[in-house]
């Protein structure tokens, strides 16, 4: 089955290492970690964790894949070049009558349908 990928964007993992930033130096410079025991242990540790995964998700190349969902049908629409190209071996096989104006037909429309 045909998948894809759904990842955060660039400017959308920057907002968030802005947003963790924020909330770790708030709670290190009120004392909230140190006054709230295990709590402040916690959103310390969240607060690590999401710098990690957004820092990674902001400079790695491919980012990092939050969800991954599979499809029955194609994923994305096939750009014009690949249509006009497909559509342009389709012209020579008839032209070649390596297919019959009827396969011709029916391709072509398959072709059109899927933009």
């Amino acid at each position: 089955m045909p998948q894809i990928k759904i990842k955060p964007s660039k400017p959308a993992a920057l907002l968030v290492l802005v947003i963790a930033v924020g909330m770790f130096i708030a709670a290190l410079t009120t004392g909230t970690i140190a006054e709230a025991g295990i709590f402040g242990v916690v959103w310390a540790g969240s607060c690590i964790a999401m710098i990690i995964f957004v820092v990674f998700a902001a400079t790695s190349k491919n980012g990092i894949t939050s969800a991954v969902i599979e499809t029955d049908g194609p994923i994305a629409a096939e750009s014009s070049k690949d249509i006009e190209a497909r559509l342009k071996k389709l012209d020579a096989l008839l032209a070649k009558n390596m297919i019959s104006k009827e396969e011709y037909k029916r391709q072509r429309e398959k072709i059109l349908d899927a933009i």
